[in-house]
């Protein structure tokens, strides 16, 4: 018999994960240390904000979430809905909903979130028919710098960096914010159309006048150090200005969708 459980152990999680995800969109093959810096790091999850579910004492689905301050609300995130194969189309999504949304209400969360890939139309069903919106697309781009060309960068402070970021970026992507910035010890970088954050070819923001914002970051994938980079844009008015700077999109695309409680 299937039961719901809050804050299960990283084993119970990384399993639940692994199998609920093994026919995903996009393959998951992190190891279970990849799997907690990334997902309990990097991301921002805890698991003692997630649910799991268990088949007696196999776990058999995971609602993964994490809970930060957003528009000075408190909001819970949804990193991750996995349901083993087997035991889909069994109303355990709506299980483990139900138990992390009476646990939100607890912890006086304002705002629920999410992010669900175009297409997967069960997942977006499911999220509707909860109640979630769909309220901004991400976009992933990358480039390939062809040659080296000379800009002038100089180092930031970090501080520096985010009187700016707080300032100009109300809404940031919660898997790019200021928390996985600073957790992936990010580079900032000061230029004459704005400032940028990279780390390892990961383009972490870019702050610019809208009609700047391709042009500063492709000459940063040009002239900092990396040889491919990649970025992801909530800036839809953006995008062709990007393409036509030499990024080419990547064919998946999300929604961001959101539940106010």
């Amino acid at each position: 018999m299937v039961h719901i459980q809050r804050n299960p152990d990283l084993d119970s999680a990384f399993q639940a994960m692994s199998e609920g995800f093994q026919d995903y969109i996009i393959p998951f093959n992190l190891t279970r240390e990849k799997f907690e810096a990334r997902f309990l790091g990097q991301d921002g999850n805890a698991l003692e904000h997630s649910v799991v579910a268990y088949d007696h004492e196999r776990p058999v689905a995971l609602w993964l979430n994490g809970v930060k301050m957003v528009d000075g609300m408190r909001t819970m995130r949804c990193g991750g809905l996995a349901v083993v194969p087997e035991y889909r189309k069994q109303g355990i999504a709506t299980s483990l909903y139900e138990a992390q949304l009476a646990y939100a209400k607890a912890l006086q969360v304002k705002k629920l979130q999410l992010e669900v890939i175009q297409g997967n139309m069960p997942a977006i069903q499911l999220y509707e028919r909860l109640g979630y919106q769909a309220f901004r697309e991400i976009g992933y781009f990358s480039i390939q710098p062809t040659s080296n060309e000379s800009h002038q960068f100089t180092s930031l402070e970090a501080s520096l960096f985010f009187e700016q970021y707080q300032r100009l970026v109300p809404r940031p992507i919660w898997q790019q914010d200021q928390h996985v910035m600073e957790w992936v010890n990010a580079e900032y970088y000061e230029h004459e159309l704005g400032f940028v954050a990279v780390k390892q070819g990961v383009v972490y923001a870019v702050l610019a006048a809208k009609n700047d914002i391709a042009q500063l970051a492709t000459v940063a994938a040009s002239t900092l150090e990396g040889e491919q980079f990649h970025m992801q844009s909530t800036e839809v008015d953006v995008w062709a200005d990007l393409i036509q700077a030499g990024w080419t999109q990547g064919s998946i695309k999300q929604f961001e969708m959101e539940l106010l409680l």
